[in-house]
């Protein structure tokens, strides 16, 4: 289950430091999907680079957690809201989950 909790300020700007470009930080505010199904026309024809954009943006949010924020991490996981969708989900110390 997932925590109704604020975030410290200071992670969630680390977190949003790690973005790098329009669509990362799209990705992070939530105007993009995890999954890829929001690419539309072209950008669709370059999906695999897309894929390896979401995954590069996750391992660099890592790996800035892991030294600033031992313990934490973020993954990726179904979230059942109006529809179910995968979301962005900050994992704290002993496995208490975070809604991004």
């Amino acid at each position: 289950m997932l925590s109704g909790k604020m975030l410290p300020d200071k992670l969630v700007t680390a977190i949003d430091n790690a973005a790098r470009g329009s669509y990362q930080s799209a990705l992070l505010r939530g105007d993009e999907t995890w999954s890829g199904s929001s690419l539309k026309g072209k950008a669709r024809t370059y999906g695999a680079a897309y894929a390896s954009s979401r995954y590069g943006l996750l391992r660099r949010v890592n790996r800035s957690l892991a030294v600033r924020w031992p313990g934490w991490h973020v993954e990726t996981a179904l979230v059942a809201t109006d529809r179910t969708r995968r979301q962005l989900v900050v994992v704290g110390p002993g496995g208490g989950r975070y809604a991004w």
